[in-house]
């Protein structure tokens, strides 16, 4: 992988990325936007910009490079100030540096001026969510309907209604003392039935010579729900490459605890039960190994 990825990869989790002695990518949260003519609605996403001051070496960039390659911490350094090399030569000659899905750089008169990327979005929380276009809707004009070839003032038509609602009325009346007279019937014969069982169970005695044998069930032990995080990568090979350098440093317990809601393999220090191991399975990883290593809690 290049450096750009390394890059792509800590913006999904922070919001500052500093690449020594070059300059720092920040990321800002924007709330959803819409489009007047187009009528269309863009998620959430993160604004990225460029401050080409802040070049002090914070140890977040080289500490996931080596995690990832399973290389030292120094060499890390020493490919991350290749590279930036590298960038400024091109830059000093006028080329655009294009960073892949990040954007990309020019420099005029010293000042380095950025154009970032919206191929990618770099806010977890908006992951898979693309702009949605709304249709307007147009309403139409109801239109009053008239029976055709009737006039409000025939008589004739006033008669016919009349017998209608008078018939309808007779059989409604005869209708309603069938299904009476049928519903009456029906909780007859639901007492009769009822009493007869009654009867029955009050005549029955139930003799059990020998009582079932005890049965042991073993509940399964659930999983644990708390894990130290050490690294989320996107390509499932450096996640297995994380591992290992893991399990080579003496951490037994690391991990593949799989893919999370944003397709990113996930790698854990450790999994616990309790909340209190946990916090202090992270407080000794972060003061002697990795600051950055992180708490997930599985939801029940």
């Amino acid at each position: 992988m290049q450096l750009h990825d390394y890059i792509g990869d800590l913006l999904y989790r922070y919001d500052c990325v500093v690449v020594p002695a070059f300059g720092a990518f920040l990321s800002q949260n924007k709330t959803t936007k819409s489009h007047e003519l187009s009528h269309a609605f863009y998620p959430p996403t993160k604004q990225l910009s460029f401050n080409s001051q802040l070049i002090n070496n914070d140890g977040l960039l080289a500490k996931h490079i080596a995690l990832i390659e399973s290389i030292p911490y120094e060499n890390a350094c020493q490919k991350i100030a290749q590279t930036v090399l590298q960038w400024q030569t091109s830059l000093a000659k006028g080329e655009i540096l294009v960073l892949k899905d990040i954007g990309q750089l020019h420099q005029n008169n010293g000042i380095l001026s950025f154009e970032p990327s919206y191929h990618v979005n770099f806010l977890m929380d908006s992951f898979g969510l693309s702009a949605v276009v709304a249709k307007p809707v147009i309403r139409q004009e109801e239109v009053p309907v008239v029976p055709i070839g009737v006039e409000r003032s025939s008589g004739g038509f006033v008669k016919y209604v009349a017998i209608f609602v008078v018939a309808l009325a007779i059989s409604g009346f005869y209708m309603n003392n069938r299904l009476q007279q049928i519903n009456d019937y029906n909780d007859l014969v639901e007492q009769n039935v009822q009493n007869d069982l009654n009867q029955e169970i009050q005549q029955a005695t139930f003799v059990i010579d020998s009582p079932l044998p005890a049965v042991t069930i073993e509940m399964p032990k659930e999983n644990p729900k708390y894990h130290v995080i050490a690294g989320a990568f996107r390509v499932e090979s450096n996640s297995i490459k994380a591992l290992n350098n893991l399990k080579s440093q003496g951490f037994k317990k690391a991990e593949l605890i799989g893919q999370n809601n944003y397709g990113l393999h996930q790698v854990a220090y450790g999994s616990y039960y309790t909340a209190e191991e946990a916090r202090d399975a992270l407080a000794v990883i972060r003061l002697t190994f990795n600051p950055t290593a992180w708490l997930l809690v599985d939801k029940e």
